[in-house]
């Protein structure tokens, strides 16, 4: 796959690659909203924060740091019920396209 912005080819590789190579946004299902704020704000995660509500935490993160904030998390004593990633094509065009405006 090619994209192209302004007639110029801007990045190129099969969709999977393209997907992989950037930062993902990424919800944690955690069991304590209060003490999970209380350990993050005490940690460099607090940075990757995007929002939270409702025992869900959505981070941008790497592939890396996604295995490395789940681990953080429950060696700090949080259960972690669910770990979602999310990024569509379109957002990562969206992005990609902005980056070379």
């Amino acid at each position: 796959m090619v994209i192209i912005d302004k007639g110029s080819a801007i990045i190129e590789g099969n969709v999977n690659e393209l997907l992989n190579a950037n930062r993902l946004k990424v919800t944690f299902e955690i069991n304590d909203n209060e003490k999970t704020k209380i350990i993050l704000n005490n940690s460099s995660w607090i940075h990757k924060i995007e929002s939270f509500a409702n025992n869900k935490f959505v981070f941008s993160l790497t592939n890396d740091e996604i295995p490395k904030l789940n681990s953080y998390l429950v060696e700090n004593g949080i259960d972690v019920s669910a770990v979602i990633p999310a990024r569509s094509l379109e957002q990562y065009f969206l992005n990609i396209t902005e980056k070379g405006a």
